[in-house]
């Protein structure tokens, strides 16, 4: 049996670390709260909210 060369090895350990980056760089943020208040800037630069449950 022949030892691995150093190109597939390091192959290998690349295509290992993109399989286990891909989930953690796709994840999104979860929410378990349903908002049922939001409130909304109205000064000169809008764009500013804040969510929030009673």
């Amino acid at each position: 049996m022949r030892k691995p060369s150093k190109k597939t090895t390091l192959r290998g350990a690349a295509i290992l670390a993109a399989a286990l980056a891909l989930p953690a760089l796709n994840a999104t943020a979860a929410q378990a709260i349903d908002w049922n208040h939001t409130m909304h800037t109205d000064d000169g630069d809008p764009g500013g909210r804040v969510r929030f449950k009673a």
